[in-house]
């Protein structure tokens, strides 16, 4: 089970130990504390029988703000992981993805259900059992099957974060990720100097502004690497690295591949 992963935490960790895109889907199930969680440009607030939902290359992170107890499964899933059982389903399995918002919350009853299936994959991904891929992939549709449900497009984002300095920064790091940008050209931008951006954007993103910029680059630069026939170097000046060498090194480092490793791949599928 090369790429399905499920991790369970119970202890007072603080934020994310992977890197903060990849090629999986991702359910995060929050079973004890409380997490801001910031996906894609929005922070959201997660509570005990909260479930998110990341589809692959989705920017996220969570944020640590008082309590740093946590108790919570991460599960990430290949997209062709239960390719074999969603053929036999009238629908789309990975629909509560696609949803306007990412978080469900669940009721008493539903979290009791969902838990336990947590509880089985986690005793089979723990197993020796020669079965267990082929029993977890079962449960995992099963899963979503469930979810798919009820899970509705129901907003729950803070209001005031649209409106927030991070949420203007994240727009103007969207909107010319391709040109070299510097704090002091967002500070000139908005007429904020620069100690006060950079404090404001790690309190409401749990990212530096540089660290996030880098996160859109590399997205970008993945979905031209899985649609176009660009080099590796015409990519790397496109989505804004002017070196093609700091352009390999910082995907690796964040894909633990290389663009053109990825690239292959993604011809393969």
């Amino acid at each position: 089970m090369e790429h399905f992963k499920l991790t369970l935490v119970d202890n007072f960790g603080s934020t994310m130990e992977h890197t903060h895109f990849h090629e999986n889907y991702e359910i995060y199930f929050l079973l004890e504390g409380s997490r801001d969680f910031f996906i894609k440009n929005h922070t959201y607030k997660i509570q005990p029988q909260d479930l998110v939902f990341l589809s692959p290359k989705v920017i996220h992170k969570t944020i640590v703000r008082d309590d740093p107890y946590v108790k919570r499964y991460a599960m990430l899933i290949p997209k062709d992981f239960i390719s074999t059982l969603a053929m036999k389903y009238d629908g789309n399995l990975f629909d509560c993805f696609r949803k306007s918002t990412p978080i469900l919350h669940l009721d008493n009853l539903n979290y009791s259900h969902v838990t336990n299936l947590f509880e089985q994959m986690h005793q089979e991904y723990d197993s020796d059992n020669t079965h267990k891929d082929f029993i977890i992939s079962v449960l995992v549709t099963e899963l979503l099957f469930y979810l798919n449900r009820f899970h509705t497009d129901e907003v729950v984002a803070s209001d005031d974060y649209e409106k927030s300095l991070s949420r203007q920064i994240i727009d103007f790091l969207v909107t010319n990720y391709k040109d070299s940008i510097s704090l002091e050209d967002i500070s000139n931008h908005l007429y904020v100097n620069t100690f006060y951006i950079c404090r404001i954007f790690k309190i409401e993103t749990g990212f530096t502004v540089m660290e996030y910029l880098t996160y859109v680059r590399l997205r970008e630069a993945m979905h031209l690497l899985d649609t176009t026939n660009l080099s590796v170097t015409d990519i790397s000046f496109t989505v804004g690295f002017n070196n093609i060498n700091h352009f390999i090194r910082t995907f690796r480092k964040n894909l633990n591949t290389t663009p053109k490793q990825y690239q292959l791949k993604q011809k393969d599928l």
